[in-house]
């Protein structure tokens, strides 16, 4: 989860990371220590309060972004 710790250290620590996208404290530290991974949704909201810094792609690599970025389209 290096992105995660990137991301952290571009806001300032886990604690405000937590803030920003409405996570506990804890659900932060587990991304950063590599305990847990976020969600696709908490992945593109670190990637805007990082303006593009962290890219959700690079978070969670694992997954199919270009049917996810699809599917949230379709639905607004």
């Amino acid at each position: 989860m290096d992105e995660v710790k990137r991301a952290i250290e571009i806001v300032g620590s886990a604690n405000k990371l937590a803030v920003e996208i409405k996570v506990s404290s804890l659900t932060a530290y587990r991304w950063r220590d590599g305990k847990s991974v976020p969600s696709p949704e908490n992945c593109l909201k670190i990637e805007r309060i990082t303006r593009g810094k962290v890219l959700a792609k690079d978070i969670r690599p694992d997954l199919d972004w270009e049917r996810i970025l699809e599917e949230l389209r379709n639905i607004v």
